[in-house]
């Protein structure tokens, strides 16, 4: 449930705001995620990883916002996102020690495929005809670069902590900007 909450605040976040703005905020992740801890497990964070979080999104702030930040309601939204993952890295970061990692990773998959074609048929958003092209690259995508992309995040977290994880993920935001400049020239 909460990558579904994390995919979709990103999503709907992005269409009323920039995919830079987007990008760091989503990442903000990486601060939030030492307070999720700290609240979850009592276990407050080392100087250290509060300084490389800092860094992280000090970093990300630099290369994503360019001085164009302002708050609005895509912005609000967009929190949903990081807010999300940082629930998650603790959560499954303690589930992935003990599970296996692949059946976790299905039940996540699966969760997040059954709230998103039950939404899109709520709102009227699924599609009237899909063709077999179409399907096989939902499939692709779904399987190869998200169901691998989270095997990979859920084994990280299952060796790593949270906080640690966060900070290696914070990549993710650079990439965001780099394809909204390439793609989008922003």
């Amino acid at each position: 449930m909460l990558l579904f909450v994390n995919f979709t605040a990103q999503i709907i976040g992005l269409q009323y705001t920039s995919a830079g703005e987007n990008a760091f905020l989503c990442s903000t992740y990486v601060v939030m995620t030492p307070f999720i801890v700290w609240i979850a497990k009592r276990v407050r964070p080392t100087g250290k990883e509060f300084l490389c979080a800092g860094i992280a999104i000090a970093g990300i702030a630099l290369i994503s916002l360019q001085g164009n930040m302002h708050f609005g309601i895509g912005q609000l939204i967009t929190l949903g996102c990081p807010a999300a993952a940082a629930v998650i890295f603790v959560v499954t970061g303690h589930v992935a020690k003990e599970d296996n990692i692949y059946l976790l990773t299905w039940i996540q998959m699966l969760t997040v495929t059954v709230l998103s074609l039950l939404t899109a048929s709520w709102f009227g958003a699924a599609p009237s005809h899909v063709s077999a092209g179409g399907i096989g690259a939902v499939l692709y995508m779904g399987v190869c670069y998200t169901g691998l992309a989270f095997i990979c995040q859920n084994y990280g977290l299952a060796h790593a902590s949270p906080e640690h994880t966060s900070i290696m993920l914070s990549l993710e935001s650079v990439l965001g900007w780099m394809f909204g400049i390439i793609l989008l020239h922003e």
